[in-house]
């Protein structure tokens, strides 16, 4: 075999190692990437069902809210005293009105992270 069949062969060979490097490489990027995709879309996916979930217990929480108020007016027009565990608890539904609004904000901010 002659040099310049030598070289024409060293060329065919170097440029077969370095099309498989390719193939190999895209091979990898695109189930990298495929997988990078599938678990954006199920965060994206989670934290639209979490911001759903906030919301309702927002709701509830507002529902019991003016239901309290409205015992709050009663009992005051009865001239009756509502227990301290009533009172709490009404307390506690502004302070989940509150965590829940701030948690449904949190989660719209991190949508622009996908």
């Amino acid at each position: 075999m002659d040099s310049k069949t030598k070289e024409i062969l060293q060329k065919f060979s170097a440029q077969k190692v370095e099309l498989t490097a390719m193939s190999d490489f895209k091979k990898i990027f695109d189930k990298t990437l495929d997988k990078d995709t599938k678990i954006g879309t199920g965060l994206i996916d989670d934290l639209r069902k979490a911001e759903v979930k906030y919301k309702d217990i927002q709701s509830d929480y507002k529902r019991a809210y003016d239901l309290a108020q409205k015992v709050f007016k009663q009992a005051k027009e009865l001239g009756v005293d509502l227990p301290n565990t009533f009172k709490n608890q009404t307390e506690s539904t502004q302070f989940g009105i509150k965590e829940s609004n701030r948690m449904i904000s949190a989660i719209k901010g991190l949508y622009s992270k996908f």
